[in-house]
C-alpha cells in the first residue's frame, strides 16, 4: 500500500511538473502581431471637374493597385455649384 501511494504521488508530481513546464513555454512565447491582408479592395468615387462622379472598386495586392473597376449604375451628376466634401487625401486614396 505504501508503495502504491509513493508511485501515485510520483506520477502526480511528474504530471504537475509537465503542466507547469508547458505553461511556462506557452507564456514565454512572443505574441505574434496580426498581419495585414495582402489582397483587399475598397470603393471610392472618382469625380471629374464637371462634377460627374463614378463609384469604382479599387483592388489591391501587396500595397499595389491591381485594378480600378467602375461599378455599373453607381454614378451621379452634381450641379455646377456642388463641391466635393471629401479631403484631398480621401479623394486620392490608393492601396496602402
Amino acid at each position: 500500500m505504501k508503495k502504491t501511494i509513493i508511485i501515485l504521488l510520483t506520477v502526480l508530481a511528474v504530471i504537475l511538473l509537465a503542466i507547469a513546464t508547458l505553461g511556462l513555454i506557452i507564456a514565454t512565447q512572443p505574441a505574434q502581431e496580426p498581419q495585414a491582408p495582402t489582397e483587399y479592395s475598397f470603393t471610392k468615387a472618382v469625380c471629374t471637374e464637371g462634377n460627374f462622379c463614378q463609384d469604382v472598386v479599387v483592388a489591391c495586392k501587396n500595397k499595389q493597385t491591381v485594378s480600378v473597376t467602375p461599378i455599373q449604375g453607381a454614378f451621379a451628376q452634381f450641379s455646377p455649384k456642388w463641391q466635393d466634401p471629401r479631403t484631398q487625401e480621401q479623394k486620392d486614396k490608393e492601396c496602402e
